[in-house]
């Protein structure tokens, strides 16, 4: 504990020095791949994702640009050591193993330093050995990923493999086209939704449920020789049914922070604020989904939307607000797409969804009675998001009729 604590403190120190002393900065990166050894890899990778992670800006400047190429090649080969290491230790071992784990997990920071802003040649030349790493530890790990030995480091890996896979995959879709094997794009959507599929839903996973949809959607959004998603509807069908849905259900957890933190709640839950949600992460999934599937994705959404308050009419009051909630996330993430439908109304079938179902709720009741359950309320505020959300799609006069 004492050392990583060090460590802890010495990469602080690392990291203020980056940004107060750029002039001697290329020093840093010399002295790593100078003095790293396998009995150091831990210290080292950590202390290079301290140098690097300014490296993490969100602009393209041209000398972070100079910056992550002299670093990837200077630091590549021991890198490209490292992970192999790091990567046959976690593959090889039966349980989660924290060391080899936290090893993994510095060294996936570092590669995500290296290219967030660019492709470096060294990381491009080694691509399939790095794209053969992450998946392999994905679905070695994902079968013990939901189970109470799953340690905290084996999560925080799982998590930032998943958002180095989501990045490339949109960042740098030509390059993975490149490569001998055309079926990485479909094997990272695999991998991300075996993984999925064995998480349940507590809010400890909440932030590796997030990640691991990225990777779905940034690989919808582009156009692969081979695609993941492909012309047959039934793959569209389970990722609607298996990921979608159950992610844009009110959980108990949900219940519980709106009747305990209210405020806590409408924080998260305000547009632009509910970025890092399960909610959010479904309604973007579905958003990618029709950039190239459109008309597919639109008639399947609508399809569940109906089958969902069908449901609602058959069930107690609190399940069918449970219901109406999801179908109002469902609808925003379709919001202005007519594919498919035969929708002719200003905003198309949000337009439609809001006159049958919304405006005769907010009409109906001006304040809840008492006695009024949770699921109700939070149905009841969940209107309200829809008419914000959608305020630039709904006709003016619907929404000043709603709100008299």
């Amino acid at each position: 504990n004492s050392d990583r604590l060090v460590r802890k403190q010495l990469c602080a120190a690392v990291e203020e020095l980056t940004l107060q002393d750029l002039e001697h900065w290329p020093a840093l990166p010399q002295l790593l791949a100078t003095a790293a050894t396998a009995a150091t890899a831990q210290a080292t990778l950590e202390l290079a994702h301290a140098a690097l992670r300014h490296l993490r800006s969100d602009g393209r400047h041209v000398e972070l640009t100079r910056q992550a190429r002299y670093c990837a090649e200077l630091l590549g080969p021991m890198h490209l050591e490292f992970w192999r290491l790091a990567c046959d230790r976690v593959v090889a071992s039966e349980v989660p193993d924290p060391e080899s784990s936290q090893l993994l997990l510095a060294a996936s920071e570092v590669l995500y330093d290296f290219t967030r802003l660019v492709m470096p040649e060294h990381v491009q030349q080694n691509l399939e050995s790095y794209m053969q790493g992450i998946l392999a530890v994905l679905q070695r790990s994902a079968p013990s990923a939901p189970s109470a030995s799953a340690t905290c480091a084996t999560k925080e890996l799982l998590q930032e493999l998943c958002g180095l896979l989501a990045m490339w995959l949109s960042r740098y879709p030509e390059v993975l086209e490149t490569l001998p094997e055309k079926r990485w794009p479909s094997r990272s959507v695999e991998a991300a939704w075996s993984l999925l599929i064995k998480l349940d839903d507590s809010c400890a996973h909440d932030a590796l449920v997030i990640s691991a949809i990225a990777v779905l959607s940034s690989a919808s959004c582009q156009e692969w020789q081979m695609s993941p998603f492909g012309s047959d509807a039934t793959v569209l069908a389970a990722v609607c049914e298996r990921v979608v849905l159950p992610n844009l259900k009110l959980r108990a957890i949900d219940l519980e922070m709106f009747h305990d933190d209210l405020q806590e709640y409408i924080a998260r839950d305000v547009e632009g604020n509910d970025i890092q949600t399960r909610c959010w992460a479904a309604i973007d999934l579905v958003r990618s989904l029709r950039r190239r599937h459109d008309k597919e994705t639109c008639e399947l959404v609508v399809a569940y939307v109906k089958k969902v308050l069908q449901k609602a009419l058959s069930s107690d009051a609190q399940t069918a607000a449970i219901c109406k909630h999801a179908c109002i996330h469902l609808v925003i993430s379709m919001a202005g797409s007519t594919a498919g439908q035969r929708i002719t109304s200003p905003g198309g079938l949000a337009t439609e969804f809001f006159k049958e179902q919304l405006g005769p709720e907010l009409l109906a009741v001006q304040e809840p009675p008492r006695g009024t359950s949770v699921e109700a309320v939070l149905f009841k505020a969940a209107c309200l998001k829809f008419i914000t959300v959608l305020r630039n799609i709904l006709p003016a006069e619907l929404v000043l009729i709603s709100m008299a």
